[in-house]
């Protein structure tokens, strides 16, 4: 894409011979591109547990417990609790369930269990329907917990349930004084022992790694039960529910959305980067721009990005969506703005208000302008203004220096620059053309790049004395274009 702005600065130089001279400026107005940009977001976010279990350490120490066992959507009570009628009749106390808890972080299901009394050995087994349907289906996940008598840890187990009904066996209407039909086959025994108790025996935390069973999803349905040992269901004594459900509701946070490079640009490659976090995880993020959703790739971490070329200008909203392992979506809007590539110059105000010489001795050579400052910093530059591309900036005269028939050879003006340097420390004194290729002051600049700029004067012996004045003309081209 070639563009190519003109900016046309005339500059009259007046050079008094004997006599003060001074120069009058006049110049084209530039185009100051001031450019903002804002992003704006939504955010969707997702939970997976209505409790969260994020600091829950299996030790035996249930100070960690207390804030699922207020939360009364993650706690499933039996009888005898608080005189609850119990619809099994269980012979042995110390296998009689009153209180069951859950919770869950990103790797692991924490499960409570508390009997009436302690002392005497139980198996735990928590059935799992993973995917929420309501049913116990062959291959879903029933997990073990053996708790020895007088022991301080348990062993964890876990099966692949085998179901007596092809279809799966209905676990939303099976809770207390209702036995699940299945057993238990195609298992892994003695995967974990981690202390789970205190000297009461009578409660119990355990955990089941999500990674076992390939768990993904947020709403899971649990039947509970204890046992005389590992032969289900004919060992099975008492149960609990009706059913346990983990509803995913806790949203998960989208922190930021951001956008590289924060001034953007027609052509160019733009990042969209955001960070998202749940409680549990994520499964997919999407960015949607002008209606149509793209796919973000995870990029390690919370972060996701997408890679967008910007082809059109104009104000745009782009959204994030995030949705989890339950399904829930949230999202988080923001605005920008795409810009068309543009270039302008602007004039320092003494290069603007014009240069000057008061030329009093015959001949003088290298006469240093007035606002070139000697060897300080110089007064005269150029500021290129140069949005989403690079720039080249030239300047030519338009002839001589004329005071009526009389003149001084445009050879005999010159100047000096510098990109970086503002004293311009260069001796090199090039003589000006009346071509803008002979006369480069700026190569490749970025935006608001200056090119300091000092002029210098030969006036031979013999030069009439006058009011001098001749025109200089700048002009910026994208960089690479002949101006």
């Amino acid at each position: 894409m070639a563009i190519i702005v003109e900016y046309f600065i005339y500059i009259r130089f007046h050079t008094l011979i004997k006599a003060m001279a001074k120069s009058t400026v006049y110049f084209l107005m530039f185009v100051a591109i001031i450019i903002a940009l804002s992003l704006l977001a939504n955010t969707r976010q997702t939970g997976f547990f209505s409790a969260e279990a994020a600091n829950i350490v299996i030790d035996g120490d249930f100070s960690d417990w207390q804030s699922v066992l207020s939360d009364s959507s993650a706690v499933v009570y039996d009888g005898p609790w608080n005189n609850m009628t119990d619809l099994d009749v269980v012979q042995w106390d110390g296998r009689n369930l009153v209180r069951f808890a859950f919770a869950q972080d990103a790797n692991y299901l924490y499960f409570y269990f508390e009997r009436v009394v302690g002392h005497e050995s139980v198996d735990f087994f928590v059935y799992i329907d993973a995917n929420g349907n309501g049913l116990m289906e062959t291959g879903e996940p029933l997990v073990n917990f053996n708790w020895a008598k007088d022991s301080g840890s348990y062993v964890m187990s876990y099966y692949n349930y085998f179901a007596s009904n092809p279809s799966g066996d209905d676990i939303e209407n099976c809770g207390d004084g209702c036995t699940m039909p299945g057993d238990n086959k195609w298992g892994q025994n003695n995967v974990e022992r981690l202390t789970g108790t205190n000297s009461s025996y009578i409660s119990l935390e355990t955990r089941f790694a999500k990674s076992f069973a390939n768990i993904t999803g947020g709403n899971l349905k649990f039947h509970i039960s204890s046992a005389l040992g590992q032969n289900v269901p004919n060992q099975i004594v008492d149960n609990m529910g009706p059913y346990a459900t983990t509803k995913d509701t806790t949203p998960a946070t989208i922190h930021y959305v951001n956008a590289t490079p924060e001034m953007i640009v027609v052509g160019q490659l733009v990042n969209f980067t955001t960070k998202v976090t749940d409680n549990v995880a994520v499964s997919s993020v999407l960015i949607e721009i002008s209606g149509t959703n793209y796919t973000m790739t995870k990029d390690g971490g919370d972060i996701w990005y997408y890679l967008w070329n910007a082809t059109s200008a104009g104000n745009y909203t782009v959204t994030v969506w995030a949705n989890d392992t339950s399904n829930n979506w949230g999202h988080m809007s923001k605005s920008f703005t795409v810009y068309s590539p543009a270039l302008a110059i602007a004039l320092s105000n003494d290069l603007a208000a014009g240069a000057d010489w008061n030329v009093t001795t015959l001949p003088s050579y290298n006469y240093s302008a007035n606002d070139n400052n000697g060897s300080g910093i110089t007064s005269y530059y150029v500021i290129v203004e140069a949005i989403g591309l690079n720039a080249d900036l030239y300047v030519k005269a338009d002839g001589n220096l004329m005071a009526g028939n009389d003149s001084i050879l445009l050879a005999n003006e010159k100047l000096s620059f510098n990109v970086t340097d503002s004293t311009v420390p260069s001796s090199a004194k090039k003589s000006l053309t009346a071509n803008f290729t002979d006369n480069q002051i700026g190569y490749n600049t970025t935006n608001s790049t200056k090119s300091w700029l000092k002029f210098f004067l030969d006036v031979l012996s013999g030069q009439s004395p006058g009011d001098y004045n001749n025109t200089l003309t700048f002009k910026v081209v994208q960089t690479g274009y002949t101006p």
